[in-house]
C-alpha cells in the first residue's frame, strides 16, 4: 500500500487522490450539516461491508452484488446515469474507512477467482502485505500462502494493528532468500522503485501477481511498467480474475499476472 510522501516541487498521484478524498470528505461533512441523512459508519455503528470484511471471525467476504447495493464502484454508475446523493456520500464514508485497512476491494468472487489462479503454484508468498487482510482472506478461502511479508515501518500503523500472519521482514530480502517461491503477490506498492526492484530480483520462471494501477497511476513507477512489458500471462484463470475484480469509485486498479523470462 502507498504511504503519503511529501514533495517540495511536485504533487504525486497519491497525494492528488488523497487531496480529492479530503475534499470529498469535507463536502460530505458539509452536506451532513444540511441534514442529508446518511447511515452512521462510526465505531458504534460499523457499516456491514466493513464489519464483514475486517473481522477475523467472518467466514466469507461480501459479494460484488452486496457491495454494489450499498456503494458506487468503478464509476460505471455515471455512464448509467444512476446517481443518488446519499449513496455517493455513503461511498465516500465506506471508502475512507476501508483504505485504512486495504486498498484492494476484497470480494467473494475475486478471492474465489484467485483459487483457480493459485492452483498452478505450489509456493505462494505475499510481499508488501500491509496489515495483512488480503493474505488473511486467501488463507480463509483455502489458498495456501507460505508467508505474508511486510517491513512494518509505516508510521500510521503501530505494530499491534498488523494481523498475526504478517511477518516483519524486508520484501526484497525475503525474495532473495527464497528462490523456491513460484508466485509473489504484490498489492498497491508505493510509487517509488520498490516494484521495479522486486521485478529485477525475480528469477527466471518466477511469477508476480501485481494488483495496482497502470502507468502514471498511484502505484509503482514507470520503470516498473517498462520492465514488465511483454511479460503478462494470459489464460482462463487470469481472465476470470480480472472479470471478478471490483475497484472503488475513482480507483483504477486491476490484477495482472507476470512471469519473469
Amino acid at each position: 500500500m502507498p504511504q503519503i510522501k511529501k514533495q517540495q516541487h511536485s504533487t504525486s498521484p497519491v497525494e492528488k487522490r488523497l487531496s480529492w478524498l479530503c475534499w470529498s470528505w469535507e463536502q460530505m461533512q458539509l452536506s451532513l450539516t444540511k441534514k442529508i441523512s446518511v447511515p452512521d459508519c462510526s465505531s458504534d455503528s460499523i457499516h456491514p461491508i466493513l464489519r464483514q470484511t475486517f473481522s477475523l471471525t467472518s467466514k466469507r467476504l461480501p459479494t460484488i452484488a452486496q457491495i454494489k447495493s450499498h456503494i458506487y464502484t468503478d464509476r460505471q454508475w455515471i455512464e448509467a446515469g444512476d446517481f443518488d446523493r446519499k449513496k455517493q456520500l455513503l461511498t465516500m464514508m465506506v471508502r475512507e474507512s476501508y483504505v485504512g485497512q486495504s486498498y484492494v476491494l476484497l470480494t467473494d468472487e475475486f478471492i474465489r477467482s484467485l483459487q483457480l489462479l493459485c492452483n498452478d503454484f505450489t509456493s505462494i508468498v505475499e510481499i508488501g502485505a500491509g496489515i495483512g487482510w488480503l493474505g488473511h482472506w486467501l488463507c480463509k478461502y483455502g489458498i495456501r500462502v507460505q508467508a505474508s511479508i511486510d517491513n512494518k515501518t509505516w508510521p500510521d500503523f503501530p505494530p499491534d494493528r498488523y494481523l498475526d500472519i504478517v511477518q516483519q521482514m524486508d520484501s526484497l530480502d525475503y525474495l532473495r532468500l527464497h528462490p523456491e517461491v513460484e508466485l509473489f503477490i504484490l498489492a498497491w506498492p508505493e510509487e517509488d522503485d520498490l516494484a521495479s526492484r522486486i521485478w529485477q530480483a525475480l528469477r527466471p520462471g518466477q511469477h508476480l501477481l501485481y494488483i495496482g494501477e497502470d502507468r502514471n497511476g498511484c502505484t509503482a513507477n514507470n520503470v516498473f511498467f517498462e520492465l514488465i512489458h511483454g511479460h503478462e500471462v494470459g489464460n482462463n484463470a487470469t481472465k476470470e480474475t480480472k472479470q471478478s475484480f471490483l475497484s472503488f469509485d475513482d480507483f483504477h486498479d486491476q490484477p495482472h499476472l507476470y512471469q519473469k523470462g
